[in-house]
């Protein structure tokens, strides 16, 4: 009896183990395909970024790295400048890690500009993002930084890459340049109208449109 209790005792033990060993291969089985799973959304989240990267530099007739600076950059300083440097992914610690990054795609940015008015605002930003790291440590003037960046990226965002979400700052040169281009097509377009009516012919124009 005692010798039968005994095998039976092992049996069960055995068993026991094998369950054990299977179970452990399961959950290895199955967090690695859980792992695999979140790698592979991962990458497909980089792609349909490197998609749209590549969409809106083709549109816009821009080197990718001007696009990508804009938008990254205005993101960065709309989550800094709405949640300030003490939300889990706006701190001092991410914005450290990412800076050097930063700085090298505005110059790599730069570099690739090839409109002056473009060219002068993004050494301004790289300017400015340089101040901004250098006042790291002094919470009012870290406002100010974020909020002359945030200016600066608005305005590229929105004349460059058509971005109408945010109306722009109008304080850089870009938007300069388009205010100028604007009215000196109004005033093409005035001259064009000028020439093709006489005197009489343009007031009964100009009458019949301040009907509509």
């Amino acid at each position: 009896m005692k010798k039968f209790a005994f095998v039976t005792s092992i049996s069960i033990g055995f068993f026991a183990m094998i369950v054990l060993i299977w179970n452990l291969d399961f959950h290895q089985s199955t967090d690695g395909a859980e792992v695999k799973g979140q790698d592979e959304e991962l990458e497909s989240q980089i792609d349909e970024k490197e998609d749209r990267l590549n969409y809106l530099s083709d549109v816009h007739q821009m080197h990718h790295s001007i696009v990508r600076s804009v938008q990254a950059g205005h993101g960065l300083m709309n989550g800094y400048a709405m949640y300030g440097w003490e939300d889990e992914n706006y701190n001092l610690e991410n914005f450290k890690v990412s800076e050097a990054r930063r700085v090298a795609l505005l110059e790599e940015a730069i570099e690739h500009s090839e409109e002056e008015h473009v060219t002068k605002d993004l050494i301004t930003i790289l300017e400015k993002f340089n101040e901004l790291i250098a006042d790291l440590d002094h919470s009012e003037k870290r406002l100010i930084h974020v909020r002359e960046l945030q200016s600066l990226y608005r305005d590229l965002d929105y004349y460059l890459l058509n971005n109408t979400y945010y109306e722009p700052r109008n304080v850089s040169s870009t938007s300069e340049q388009y205010e100028d281009e604007r009215v000196v097509a109004d005033e093409d377009t005035l001259i064009a109208l000028d020439s093709q009516f006489d005197d009489g012919d343009y007031e009964e124009f100009a009458m019949f449109f301040s009907f509509i």
